[in-house]
Parts: structure tokens; sequence; C-alpha cells
């Protein structure tokens, strides 16, 4: 799609989430933990009302305790962009990697059942890290097929762990496994799976183990 029809899709969206308000159950939740991460001045352990909480990443957390330092207090419509400028990418990115292989009307449409799609939809509205870490997946899925078609840019193979551990800090393990598993089971279909190393050999899984013991 050009440019234009994102930034259409884009004022599209932001009516929808400048007047809802915070679902009770997760997103007041997340804004509760934040505060008392902030008012506590801890940022990498953090408690809800008190109890600790370690179900999710920090990553959100800081997205949503920047958003309440930089503007005073919790924007519904700064924290949702955490949710729809992935959703876009993640558009942009797919018609990016589907373009060599199907004409551009399939590729509208293919970007419009996508957009318009109630699960897709409904993750790009609500305050989640769900829609952020498919971001992050799909950049490691698509640097993982650049690399192994061959036209991947010498920092690919740096960039490629880089954006599993993202999807992993983002939402936890799904976010490591997804891309792990999704990249085993393709080249299991091609026959292909001892060539498994080239893709995320000691340099990969250094970076990866690296950033988690960071």
């Amino acid at each position: 799609m050009k440019a234009w029809k994102y930034v259409l899709l884009l004022i599209a969206f932001i009516p929808l989430l400048y007047f809802r308000d915070f679902t009770p159950n997760n997103e007041l939740k997340y804004l509760s933990i934040a505060d008392e991460a902030i008012q506590n001045k801890t940022f990498l352990t953090f408690y809800n009302h008190g109890q600790i909480y370690a179900d999710k990443p920090p990553l959100y957390f800081w997205i949503i305790m920047a958003g309440k330092s930089l503007l005073g207090f919790h924007s519904m419509l700064f924290i949702s962009l955490f949710s729809l400028l992935p959703a876009l990418l993640i558009l942009y990115i797919l018609n990016r990697w589907l373009s060599p292989y199907t004409d551009k009307k399939n590729l509208q449409t293919c970007n419009l059942m996508l957009i318009t799609s109630g699960l897709f939809m409904g993750s790009a509205m609500v305050l989640r890290m769900d829609m952020l870490m498919c971001l992050f997946i799909l950049l490691a899925l698509h640097t993982f097929y650049k690399i192994y078609i061959g036209q991947a840019s010498p920092r690919d193979k740096t960039l490629l762990p880089v954006y599993i551990f993202m999807a992993l800090f983002t939402k936890g393990p799904v976010g490591l496994l997804l891309p792990l598993v999704s990249i085993s089971v393709f080249l299991v279909l091609q026959k292909k799976i001892g060539t498994f190393g080239h893709y995320l050999g000691w340099k990969q899984w250094g970076i990866l183990c690296m950033l988690c013991l960071i």
C-alpha cells in the first residue's frame, strides 16, 4: 500500500482510541503497576498492590512509565500508539515481504483483510503488549527469510537475535519460542534442518544470551 493509505488507517483509528476508556481488568492493572514502580522508584522489579508481579517483562511497563513521566498523566492515546503503530508496521513489512510474489491488487486485499479482521483490529486497539511482540516476531521471521534466500545485509545476522530478544522482552517466553519453532519447522519442511546453525549459530545465541543476562 502507498504511504498515504497507512496515514488514513492511522487517522481512522485515532478517534476510537481517543474516546475509549481504560478497561478495569488488564489496562487499569498495568497503569497501577506502573504507578507503583514510579512511586517506589523500582524499574526492574514490579509490584501489584504490594505483591510481586513477575508475569510480564519490563518493556511495556517502561513505555507506560515514560508516558506518565512525560505527560504527567496516563494518556490513552500515547499508550495506544504502541499497539496501533506496530499493527501498521506489520502491514508494511508483510507488504514488502510479499510484493515479489504477488501483484499490488492482491497485496492491498490482503492488507485490508488483515486490518479489518476482529482479532487483529482488537489487538491494535487494546493496551497490551501482544501487537508489539508480534511486530518483533515478524521482524525476526522476515530477517531469517532474507538470510535464507541470500538477500540479507551484513547486519541482519546480528539483528535476528536482537529481534527475538525484543519479542521475549516484550511479553515473555512465547516471544522466544514462536520464532525458533517457526524457523525450525520451516527448515524441516524444506529438508534443511541441518543448516539451522547458519541462521542461529554461536554468535547469534551469544548475543541472545548476553541480552537476557543483562
